[in-house]
């Protein structure tokens, strides 16, 4: 084994780290665009328009939903699979009530499953 770099032994990471800025100009810009392009749902905005294009063709898809959270594309994807009452849904046991809720916003029932 070799020695740590703190005994004289090599030094794993090389690179500086980062500068923890966690945006720019770029981002503050893009923010006020949406921000001000007096939409009231930023769903239907034309920046959402855009992206939900570029993604319909980068995944070659008929269509493409924006969602606000995880939640909510969960609830989406059980309503457009025709999810209903009684129906039951395979998730996670180590998981969030994110993505339990829109089960049961569809009257589903959640089935936790784990790996053993």
């Amino acid at each position: 084994m070799e020695k740590l770099a703190l005994y004289g032994g090599p030094k794993t990471k090389i690179t500086p780290f980062g500068s923890g800025k966690r945006y720019g100009q770029e981002e503050l810009d893009q923010l006020r665009e949406a921000l001000e392009q007096n939409t009231l749902f930023y769903a239907h905005g034309k920046k959402t328009a855009r992206f939900l294009n570029k993604f319909k063709k980068m995944y070659g898809s008929p269509c493409a939903v924006a969602a606000s959270s995880g939640t909510a594309a969960i609830h989406t994807a059980l309503a457009a699979l025709d999810v209903g009452p009684g129906d039951e849904v395979i998730t996670s046991a180590v998981t969030d009530m994110g993505s339990v809720i829109g089960i049961l916003f569809q009257n589903a029932v959640p089935v936790f499953a784990d790996i053993d």
